[in-house]
C-alpha cells in the first residue's frame, strides 16, 4: 500500500503532485501518510516546485505562501497605495521653506530587507527605507502573532491607527533630516541598508539599523538610526573630495566592501567598518575611456569579490572589476558589449549604448555555476539583458517590451522566477518571466473566475450581462482591442509578461508647504514619471516598492476576494463575511456586507489606487494590446458584472 513505503520514495511521488490541495489531500488518507507529509511533505513540495526561492523552514504555511503569491502574479492580484509617515505632509508644512523652490519632486531611493521574527512564516521584522529629497524616511514593520498582541494590548484607537495597519502589523516610522541639509542641494541620491549579519554589534545595535548614505552634496556617510528616535548617529564618514555621489553598494561578504561611483568617472572603494571616524579610499580608478566621452551610472557587487560597472554612451557599457580588502584592479577582467549583439537597435552613433541598472542573479543548485555569474543590466534602448560571466557571448536573453521601448532605470529580480523593470517614463513598471517556456515548476490550478454567487437569480444576470458583453464586442471594432477572432487567451502563462502603470491619470502630486486650498497641489506630475528605484524585502515577500516622482508607492500582492490569502494577512478583519441565514436580508444587503468586509481589511482609509495594466504581445498581429483597469475595492460583486477572463475581479476592459 501506498503508507507502506518509505518515506524517500514518497517523497519522490510528492515531487510530482501539481498542486498543494494534493500535498493536502494525500495527509488526509491516513495517520502514516500525514505524519509524512507535516514532517517531509511540505518541505518536498516547497522544494520542488518553488527550487530558487529560499522559504523559511515552516513548510506548510510556506507552501500556502508561495502558492499564494504564485497566482497572484499569474492573475494580476495587486492593491497600490502610496506610502508615506503619520502626518508627514503637516510636518514638512511647518518647516521654513528655502526661497529657491523645487521645479520638480523628489526622486526617491529605495532600499529594504526582512529576516524571521518569531517561529511562524507570518512572524518577520521588514525594514524599509527610502530618500524623499534632503529627509531619510525609515518604517520597521513586524508581522505575526506578537504584532497582534501588540495591537490587542493597545487600546487608543489613534495609537491603533498610527502604529498599527489593518492587518495588525506594528509600524515603527522614522524621519532623519539635519537642520543643515537643503532639498536640491543635499538631496539623498543612494542608500543601503547594512544586512544584520554584515553589522559590527555592540550592546545597542539589536534596536538599530545602519545604512550608508550619499547625497548630491558629496556628503557619503554610515548612519546609525535607533528604533525607538532616542538617538541618530553618523558613525562614518567616507572622504569624497566634494564630488557628487551618483550610485553606491555594500558587497555581500561578512567583511563588507563598499563602492561607490563619484562625479562622472571614478570607481573608490572603501571598508565599510573602521575604527576611525573618516575613512579613505582604498583604492580609486577612472573607468572612462581615455578619449573622456560618457560617464559612470551605477555599481553593483555581482558576488564578494566582483565588481560590476554600468557606463555609457560606449560600446562596452559593462564593466567587471576584481576587488579585494586591498583594492580594485585598475583594468576590468571582463567587459560586456551592446553593438552587434543582434538585440534591439543601435541607439548611438557606432552602435554604443548606456548602461543604467544593474542586478545579480541569485545562484542556483539546479542551474550550476556560482554567485556573481549572471547578472542582468537595463540600456537606454529599453531591453533588459541577461549576461552569463561563462559565457563568450556578450549577452545571453534579453527581455523587452514590443510597444513601450524606453530607457530602463531600475530592476529587481525576484529569485529566478520574474523581472520587474522600472522604465523612464509614464510611471511603468515591466514584468518579465525569467522561466524558459516548460521550465516552470508551478502552475496555478484554476485562473477562471469563479460565478459571482450561487444564488440563481444572480447567475442568471451573471449569465446575461456576460451573453451582452460579448454581443457589445462582436459588433464592435476599434484599434485598441483584438477581434473576437483574436480574444484574449485565459490561461496566464500564454502571455505571461505585462506592464502596469503606477500612477493613473487623475493622480496629482501633494505639496505640503502651499496651505491655499486652492493650490493644495502642485504641478508635479506623476503619471510621465520615471520609476527611479525599485526593491522587495525578500522573494517571498509579497509586497514591491517603487519610487516614482514626489512618491513612494507600495504594491501588495494580494487578492481581495480571496477568503485564505497569505498567512501573513491571517489577523484582522475576516476578509468575507459570515454566512447570513435570517430570511429578512435580501442578497443586494448581502453583497453590500461583503463588499464593507472587503474594505475593512483591505482598504479602510480609501487609500487604493486604481491601476492600470497591459500584457505585452509578442508575434500575434498588429493589433495593440488591450488596456484594463482597475475597480474600486468596494465596486467588486454580482452587480458589476463580468470581470477579465483569468484576471483578478478588480480589473475591467
Amino acid at each position: 500500500m501506498l503508507s507502506d513505503l518509505p518515506f524517500e520514495v514518497l517523497a519522490n511521488i510528492t515531487s510530482y503532485l501539481p498542486n498543494a490541495s494534493c500535498v493536502s489531500h494525500l495527509s488526509l488518507t491516513s495517520r502514516r501518510l500525514h505524519e509524512y507529509v507535516e514532517k517531509e511533505g511540505w518541505r518536498t513540495f516547497v522544494q520542488s516546485r518553488f527550487p530558487s526561492i529560499s522559504a523559511p523552514p515552516y513548510w506548510r504555511d510556506a507552501a500556502h505562501g508561495l502558492t499564494s503569491l504564485s497566482r497572484n502574479w499569474d492573475r494580476r492580484a495587486f492593491i497600490a497605495r502610496e506610502l508615506r509617515p503619520p502626518n508627514w505632509n503637516e510636518e514638512r508644512a511647518r518647516r521654513p521653506r528655502r526661497a529657491v523652490r523645487q521645479t520638480m519632486g523628489y526622486q526617491p531611493v529605495i532600499d529594504s530587507y526582512e529576516e524571521p521574527s518569531g517561529n511562524e512564516w507570518a512572524a518577520r521584522k521588514e525594514v524599509l527605507a527610502w530618500g524623499a529629497g534632503a529627509e531619510l524616511v525609515v518604517r520597521v514593520k513586524l508581522t505575526g502573532e506578537a504584532s497582534h498582541r501588540m495591537w490587542e494590548d493597545t487600546v487608543d484607537e489613534d495609537q491603533r491607527r498610527n502604529r498599527f495597519n489593518q492587518h495588525h502589523h506594528r509600524l515603527d516610522w522614522m524621519v532623519y533630516k539635519e537642520k543643515q541639509y537643503a532639498d536640491g542641494r543635499d538631496d539623498i541620491t543612494t542608500l543601503d541598508i547594512i544586512r544584520p549579519h554584515q553589522r559590527e554589534y555592540n550592546a545597542g545595535s539589536a534596536q538599530c539599523e545602519e545604512m550608508v548614505v550619499g547625497r548630491a552634496s558629496g556628503e557619503l556617510s554610515l548612519l546609525s538610526i535607533s528604533h525607538d528616535k532616542a538617538q541618530n548617529s553618523w558613525k562614518t564618514r567616507y572622504e569624497t573630495n566634494g564630488r557628487p555621489v551618483r550610485s553606491t553598494d555594500v558587497s555581500p561578504s561578512s567583511q563588507p566592501l563598499l563602492a561607490n561611483c563619484l562625479s562622472d568617472a571614478a570607481i573608490s572603494l572603501y571598508p565599510l567598518h573602521s575604527s576611525s571616524s573618516t575613512v579613505d579610499p582604498i583604492s580609486e580608478i577612472n573607468a572612462i575611456s581615455a578619449d573622456g566621452k560618457g560617464r559612470t551610472w551605477s555599481s553593483r557587487f555581482l558576488s564578494g569579490d566582483r565588481l560590476a560597472v554600468g557606463l555609457g554612451p560606449s560600446v562596452e557599457p559593462i564593466h567587471v572589476y576584481q576587488c579585494a580588502a586591498e583594492g580594485l584592479r585598475s583594468q576590468p577582467i571582463r567587459t560586456f558589449a551592446t553593438a552587434g549583439d543582434g538585440i534591439g537597435s543601435d541607439c548611438m552613433p557606432n552602435g554604443s549604448l548606456s548602461v543604467y541598472p544593474i542586478a545579480p542573479l541569485q545562484a542556483s543548485s539546479l542551474g550550476g555555476g556560482d554567485t556573481g555569474d549572471l547578472f542582468l543590466s537595463g540600456g537606454y534602448d529599453g531591453i533588459v539583458r541577461l549576461h552569463d560571466m561563462r559565457s563568450p557571448l556578450d549577452c545571453v536573453s534579453s527581455y523587452h517590451d514590443p510597444i513601450d521601448t524606453e530607457a530602463i532605470y531600475s530592476l529587481q529580480p525576484l529569485a529566478r522566477e520574474r523581472i520587474i523593470a522600472g522604465a523612464a517614463r509614464h510611471a511603468l513598471i515591466k514584468v518579465f518571466d525569467l522561466r524558459m517556456s516548460g521550465g516552470r515548476a508551478y502552475f496555478t490550478a484554476d485562473v477562471s473566475p469563479k460565478p459571482p454567487s450561487s444564488d440563481p437569480a444572480s447567475s442568471a444576470r451573471h449569465q446575461q450581462q456576460q451573453q451582452q458583453q460579448q454581443q457589445q464586442r462582436s459588433a464592435t471594432t476599434t484599434k485598441t482591442a483584438p477581434p473576437p477572432s483574436q480574444s484574449r487567451n485565459p490561461n496566464p502563462m500564454s502571455r505571461p509578461d505585462f506592464n502596469i502603470f503606477l500612477a493613473p491619470p487623475q493622480t496629482r502630486a501633494l505639496d505640503p508647504y502651499r496651505k491655499e486650498p486652492h493650490n493644495a497641489f502642485r504641478l508635479y506630475n506623476p503619471t510621465t514619471s520615471p520609476v527611479y528605484s525599485l526593491s522587495s524585502p525578500s522573494a517571498c515577500s509579497p509586497t514591491l516598492y517603487a519610487g516614482i516622482e514626489n512618491t513612494l508607492v507600495e504594491l501588495t500582492l494580494a487578492s481581495i476576494m480571496d477568503a485564505n490569502p497569505d498567512p501573513i494577512f491571517k489577523y484582522g478583519p475576516s476578509p468575507s463575511p459570515e454566512p447570513l441565514t435570517s430570511p429578512d436580508i435580501r442578497p443586494r444587503e448581502t453583497v453590500q456586507r461583503a463588499n464593507l468586509r472587503r474594505r475593512e481589511k483591505w482598504d479602510p482609509y480609501r487609500d487604493v489606487r486604481q491601476l492600470a495594466m497591459y500584457e505585452q504581445v509578442h508575434g500575434e498581429g498588429d493589433y495593440p494590446s488591450v488596456v484594463w483597469k482597475q475597480v474600486g475595492v468596494g465596486d467588486v460583486g454580482p452587480d458589476r458584472g463580468p470581470g477579465v477572463e483569468g484576471l483578478d475581479e478588480r480589473w475591467a476592459a
